[in-house]
């Protein structure tokens, strides 16, 4: 079998998903509107979230008119914006002011300089659908194969700790009265702004302070080290999050270390696969979540 046919197009699309910020902004732009326009068509007046960690999302609700739908369509218009300027071949603040650098450089050399024109992004719409697919890929496997990695693990490490069953683990969703319209909007609401902040920001803010922290000379492994550590920290601050807050999960340690396996699995997909994959991977398996738990 010739592997050099499957790998070549993937070689492209990581390169085309990689180094230009239209398919990015363009995803979210998809996610976020599918997101708030089900949910807001949809929602009844006793419904809320629907686990732990989506109560810090019901934050904005308090605190902002519109709520999330204020923080969604800010992030829209933006990405919007540049998506556009990329079709029509616009250029931005940042690249006209380096134009208008570049010119002054020359004008000082006594050079002629002609601004260079941007020519018009054309997207190689395929791509958009292999990054669906790699998140409905990535975001299946986890579903079927995750609850068995947790239950070895509670076997091995916590043989002492009872194992929830289904029932347990979702009895708060009896209580918050969504429905199936609101439960697939929810999905793509979690899948993009857990990622946004757990994955995107969490770990960007970590891999800044292991950029910014002088290697200890004594440790050669610092690096790996470091990056093991963040690895630990950002998954154990997206499970204990669904636990912190008046209303959360009931606490039990098979939810914990399936959540923890659960950031180190998406940990991996968002530093090589980006943020577009790993927030598709996060609506697949949110999908699956409410598709089959019933």
């Amino acid at each position: 079998m010739n592997w050099e046919v499957l790998i070549k197009p993937i070689k492209e699309y990581r390169k085309a998903t990689s180094k230009h910020r239209f398919f990015p902004y363009f995803h979210f732009i998809i996610v976020l509107v599918i997101y708030e326009l089900i949910f807001n068509l949809s929602k009844t007046p006793n419904a809320a979230v629907y686990n732990g960690s989506d109560l810090w999302f019901a934050i904005p609700n308090w605190v902002l008119p519109g709520g999330t739908l204020l923080i969604s369509l800010t992030i829209i218009v933006y990405c919007a914006t540049y998506v556009r300027m990329d079709l029509k071949g616009e250029k931005d603040s940042k690249e006209r002011k380096k134009d208008k650098a570049d010119k002054k450089k020359a004008e000082e050399k006594k050079i002629f300089y002609e601004t260079p024109k941007k020519k018009p992004y054309k997207p190689d719409w395929k791509l958009f659908f292999f990054i669906n697919l790699e998140g409905f890929v990535w975001g299946s496997l986890i579903y079927m194969f995750l609850p068995s990695l947790a239950f070895l693990t509670m076997a091995l490490l916590f043989p002492q700790e009872s194992i929830p069953s289904p029932i347990e683990t979702n009895e708060s969703l009896a209580a918050y009265l969504t429905n199936p319209f609101m439960d697939f909007s929810l999905a793509f609401g979690s899948g993009f702004y857990k990622e946004a902040i757990f994955r995107f920001g969490i770990i960007t803010i970590l891999l800044n302070i292991k950029k910014y922290t002088k290697p200890i000379p004594r440790f050669p492994t610092i690096e790996k080290v470091s990056t093991i550590f963040i690895i630990i920290v950002s998954s154990l601050i997206y499970a204990l999050s669904h636990y912190i807050l008046p209303f959360s999960d009931t606490f039990y340690m098979y939810t914990l270390v399936y959540r923890f396996f659960f950031g180190i699995i998406m940990y991996h997909i968002f530093t090589r696969c980006k943020l577009p994959v790993a927030i598709w991977t996060h609506v697949f398996y949110e999908l699956w979540y409410f598709i089959l738990r019933g």
